[in-house]
Order: C-alpha cells, then structure tokens, then sequence
C-alpha cells in the first residue's frame, strides 16, 4: 500500500469500500487479512469469514525421478545449488534484503520464479541491485514464466526456499515447498 501513488489509493480505498459495503458476506484467508478488512475498511467483523487455503498433494510432491528433474533443470538453466524465491518481484517480497544477505553467501545461487516488471508497483530496485554487484550478476537467476506443472519440480530441485514477505495475507510458497519436502525459512 506504501508504494501506491495517491490517486491509487483513493481508488483502491473506494473500490474496496464500495465492496465491502455492498457485500453480505466476505471471505477471506487467514485471520490476519480479516483483521486488516476491518482495520482499513470499518467492516462488520460479523460479515467476514475465514476460509483457509491448502494445496494439491498430488502435484506438490517429493518427486523422484531424476529424468524429469534434470530435464527442468536444464530447460531453466538452473544451478545444482540454489535457494529458491517464488513470487513476484514487488517491494514487500523483501528481495531486497535477501539480495543484500546473498552477498555474503558464497556457496549457493538464487532462483527467483514468477514475474520480474510490468507491476504498477514493481521493485526496479532490485534490477538496480543485481546490476551495480558483479557478485549478484552471476549468482540470481530469473526463469521467467514457469508454467504450473514445473513449479513443483523446481521446488524438488532446491536446496532451500526462502519467503522473506514483510506482508502477506496468506502465503502458498511455503506450503508448496513444504509438500515437496523442501527446507524452508
């Protein structure tokens, strides 16, 4: 919300406004987003159901074959070592922050999988990050478009997620690496 322009967040506080007081029910994902639709938008908490998110066990799983791994990882051009960020590159992703700790990371590559602009608010700051630090250029790679059914394999491939989100409502990266057997932080 911080990064939205005024003309922006009158528009977004209208539209929301305007919804929530033409709904008779809400829903929503976790009890943490319920409370911010009441915070921003003096809703009746009464109104508001939570209705939790999972995911498919049977597409985020363990997999085994190393024919299918290595065929996605070579179609990515994926290191043999990298943590893995999965989500789009906006200022409350905290990429940022994760770029500036890879510094100091010899080891280990970054794999960034989802959309890198186009975003009213997008972080061309880490664009800027990767640029200026030699480091950074030859360690985080950006697969761009993943389609869904290779997500779980990429997840198979890493040696760790991360998820460094400063605001989330709900966050499935998590979930999904964890039903991949996947280390998480």
């Amino acid at each position: 919300y911080d990064s939205l322009s005024l003309k922006q967040k009158i528009y977004a506080k209208t539209i929301i406004n305007y919804a929530v007081k033409k709904s008779d029910v809400i829903f929503t994902v976790s009890e943490f987003s319920k409370q911010e639709i009441v915070r921003y938008t003096n809703a009746d908490d009464r109104k508001i159901f939570i209705t939790y998110n999972a995911i498919d066990n049977s597409i985020y799983k363990k997999i085994n074959n190393n024919n299918v791994l290595e065929s996605i990882r070579k179609k990515y051009e994926l290191p043999k070592k990298f943590i893995l960020f999965v989500g789009n590159v906006k200022p409350h992703k905290n990429i940022k922050n994760l770029l500036l700790a890879l510094e100091h990371i010899n080891d280990l590559n970054l794999v960034i999988v989802g959309k890198k602009e186009g975003f009213i608010t997008g972080d061309n700051e880490i664009t800027y990050l990767i640029n200026k630090s030699s480091l950074l250029r030859n360690k985080v790679y950006f697969t761009g478009y993943v389609a869904d059914k290779e997500v779980p394999i990429i997840y198979n491939l890493a040696s760790l997620f991360v998820f460094p989100s400063l605001y989330e409502g709900f966050g499935f990266p998590p979930l999904e690496a964890m039903a991949t057997g996947t280390p998480v932080v």
